[in-house]
């Protein structure tokens, strides 16, 4: 299914908003520009889905012209699978083109964490392939939860008050990584996800409940109990620091 496909008027009303939300997003932080190469990192969940969905929509419909090159990283060795057939169609119905990427790895033989022989080994493998590609931009589908997630996290554990940015220069500006998504909740592209069927391509790796991020990812859903705005105005917070009232 794809965006043209919906005819409910609520479902509809609800893809605009959220299509629109993106819009201001990549328009207030420049995020993609005219004649911009731009790599998808498209994991097969939700998040970088609904991503590529808003973009190559974006393409079509707005006079800004810009080149979307979809790739999925697929590490022998590790649990986390996706429906490639699915993912496939996902992206030739948005006349995407689509690079499978496979390496092996085997987390027996690290003693670093899967988790970060993963994230490792696929943003290494991302990085070669604007490289090669010869793509500006390299878009990830992170969204406002994940950055407050990241925010708390880095102040727990390691005494630092850093998140991650809508866009930043990687390699001396060889190309920018950019999060379209930086302003969209979490239940939000669940919601759009769920609109237009795909909620479901992937299969869980059975290492991601063990992350210190799944408990932060509680910790916000207790926020939420207790101030309904809270994640929304810790994340407003960043960009309202008061240096004069901190030690």
């Amino acid at each position: 299914m794809i965006y043209s496909d919906i005819t409910n008027k609520s479902d509809k009303n609800f893809l605009n908003k959220i299509n629109s939300q993106v819009g201001k997003s990549i328009n207030n932080y420049k995020l993609i520009e005219e004649n911009d190469s731009i790599l998808v990192a498209l994991s097969g969940g939700k998040d970088s889905m609904v991503m590529l969905d808003i973009l190559s929509w974006r393409l079509k419909h707005l006079p800004i012209k810009y080149k979307i090159t979809a790739v999925h990283v697929e590490l022998n060795g590790l649990p986390y699978k996706v429906d490639k057939k699915r993912l496939t169609e996902f992206c030739e119905l948005r006349n995407i083109k689509l690079i499978y990427k496979t390496e092996d790895v085997d987390i027996t033989k690290s003693k670093k964490t899967p988790c970060f022989i993963c994230s490792h080994t696929r943003r290494k493998i991302l990085f070669t392939l604007a490289y090669e590609l010869k793509c500006n931009k390299l878009a990830f589908g992170h969204h406002k939860d994940d950055a407050v997630e990241t925010l708390l996290m880095n102040m727990m554990f390691y005494s630092n008050i850093s998140s991650i940015p809508a866009k930043v220069s990687m390699f001396n500006g060889k190309f920018e990584l950019i999060r379209p998504l930086i302003n969209i909740r979490n239940a939000d592209t669940l919601r759009y996800s769920e609109i237009l069927d795909y909620s479901k391509m992937e299969k869980n790796c059975s290492y991601e409940n063990l992350t210190k991020r799944n408990s932060i990812s509680e910790l916000l859903k207790n926020i939420e109990q207790i101030n309904s705005q809270g994640v929304n105005n810790i994340f407003k917070s960043m960009t309202n620091i008061s240096n004069d009232y901190l030690p």
